[in-house]
């Protein structure tokens, strides 16, 4: 994995999305995604979860997870 890292580091973001929207698109014709949708539409979920993590509570309630080392991240 440590030569696609170094691949990956070195691409433009704009050619990630380009990829993505790439595959999606041969998804669509080769109809992989047909049996996801409902009334005409693809339906899609969006997993946003690690997107931000902090060191500290960035507001009261805030969920957070521990590290074995006793460290939170939020």
């Amino acid at each position: 994995m440590d030569t696609v890292h170094v691949f990956l580091k070195g691409l433009c973001p704009s050619e990630l999305e380009k990829i993505n929207r790439i595959l999606i698109q041969q998804q669509i014709q080769k109809r992989v995604l047909d049996k996801f949708r409902y009334n005409g539409r693809y339906i899609v979920a969006v997993d946003g979860t690690g997107v931000f993590s902090f060191n500290h509570e960035p507001f009261a309630g805030c969920p957070h997870k521990s590290s074995k080392n006793g460290e939170k991240s939020w």
